[in-house]
């Protein structure tokens, strides 16, 4: 009702301006008008009462029309300023995401235009989750995302930087269940009185409190709720108005589309950079990041390190595709295990796995292979239920500028490192020596073929006996 009282006063304020300013206008240009007439009258330019009256008509209406639209436009700008103000920032808005796939970039854009609309410093977002994957940047935005084990809402930002959440949105929250069957907003008022938010928590009610809770929106697409926003009272003093909420409704709305395309462009962009299998970088992404990390080869070296599981055919043969995909899954979590963020760990094809070294020595990417080549060895590749079998690793080191000059150079030495090792024994790592290694290794084909045998009795005992075998 104070909201509709002081529309009625501004309508009543207005028409009044309005009435006012057209009356003096209407008095100026009668009086103009007059004046011109007197002056044709005491012309003797022999012209008829009815002339003079056209005349006056035309002149009337060339001087009130454009006057009359100064006016009105002046007096309706001054009274709808705030409106005007903020359809422009949503129409801004709209045109600067519709061409924006960096989420991040986009929720900042809402953030600060919902900041803008609501005059309110206390506006939070939240996110459905997708990958336990943890980004900082200056900004001091945290960025999580999807998992789906826990399918959670987490805080992703904020509009003041340094006002972080701990608290996060459950996947029985009330606030989530109520935005999966209602698209309207959740006020403050129906967190008391509402019987729908009756079965919250004293821990989510004190969350709500700490952040001061006025008003929630969903961010929805196509039925699909992707996040929530909520913002908290700047002082208990002051109110948002429906008019207020009805924008911030069109901004989130407008801005759920941009951020599941951007979502969308993120996941797809992972999934051309990203083995489907291990999880860990492809091919692609090798070639691609290799050549950028050995362009500053005099200020910093880079280490490779190429893994071949050893015998790899075989144990398809024996086990199955899906053992052996298992298998690959086990190496893979291994040598994200060992290598953590020292380096870019890469699937390079089938069982070759490879990993960059930025800034590291010879040494220590020896070190590293070793852990790995360890981990695995003593790593049973079965599942839970099944007797326990082993494979081993080969590994290839190689370091640029010290024995390779180019990214090109140090893939094939490392290649020629990791053949050394299949060749003198398996199972071990192998630094490259230009003494040693610069000769082509002959093709390892006999050798596959001589194990074949012996691969093919222990099948045939393992069917039989897992005991014998």
């Amino acid at each position: 009702y104070k909201s509709r009282v002081i529309e009625l006063k501004i309508v009543v304020t207005r028409t009044l301006l309005f009435t006012l300013s057209i009356t003096l206008l209407f008095t100026f240009v009668a009086l103009t008008v007059n004046q011109i007439l007197s002056v044709f009258s005491n012309l003797d330019v022999g012209l008829s009462n009815e002339i003079f009256v056209l005349i006056t008509a035309l002149i009337t209406i060339i001087l009130f029309q454009p006057i009359f639209s100064v006016i009105y436009q002046r007096i309706d700008r001054h009274f709808y300023k705030k409106q005007n103000h903020q359809q422009g920032l949503i129409r801004s808005f709209s045109l600067t995401v519709s061409n924006n796939l960096n989420l991040e970039s986009i929720t900042n854009e809402l953030l600060n235009v919902a900041h803008e609309v609501t005059n309110n410093n206390r506006i939070y977002v939240f996110f459905k989750l997708n990958v336990a994957h943890e980004v900082t940047n200056n900004n001091r935005i945290y960025v999580f995302f999807k998992n789906n084990s826990t399918n959670e809402y987490n805080y992703y930002a904020s509009y003041k930087k340094l006002d972080k959440l701990s608290m996060s949105l459950r996947f029985s929250h009330p606030f989530i269940r109520w935005f999966k069957n209602h698209d309207e907003f959740i006020p403050e008022e129906y967190i008391d009185n509402h019987p729908f938010f009756k079965t919250m928590w004293d821990k989510e009610h004190q969350d709500l409190l700490l952040m001061r809770f006025e008003v929630a929106m969903p961010l929805k697409y196509n039925n699909d709720l992707i996040g929530v926003v909520m913002i908290g009272h700047n002082d208990y003093a002051t109110v948002m108005s429906q008019d207020d909420i009805n924008m911030l409704s069109t901004l989130c709305a407008t801005a759920s589309i941009a951020m599941n395309n951007a979502r969308m462009f993120e996941k797809f962009q992972n999934e051309a950079i990203k083995d489907s299998l291990t999880g860990l970088y492809n091919h692609r992404y090798f070639m691609d990041h290799i050549e950028k990390t050995c362009e500053n080869l005099k200020r910093e070296p880079v280490a490779l390190i190429m893994f071949n599981i050893d015998m790899f055919a075989m144990f398809n043969d024996i086990y199955g595709h899906h053992a052996g995909d298992f298998a690959l899954i086990k190496v893979a979590n291994a040598i994200n295990f060992v290598c953590g963020s020292q380096g870019i760990s890469c699937r390079y094809g089938g069982d070759v796995f490879a990993i960059i070294l930025p800034n590291m020595d010879s040494n220590r990417a020896y070190e590293i292979a070793e852990m790995i080549r360890n981990r695995v060895e003593t790593t049973s590749m079965a599942d839970k239920n099944e007797v326990n079998r082993y494979i081993t690793l080969s590994a290839g080191i190689s370091v640029a500028p010290t024995v390779a000059k180019d990214d090109k150079d140090l893939v094939e030495k490392t290649t020629k490192a990791l053949h050394h090792a299949k060749m003198t024994g398996k199972n071990k790592s192998v630094l490259f020596d230009p003494n040693h290694h610069q000769e082509a290794i002959n093709d390892q084909s006999n050798e596959e073929m001589n194990m074949a045998t012996i691969y093919a009795l222990t099948a045939a005992i393992d069917a039989k006996d897992h005991y014998t075998f």
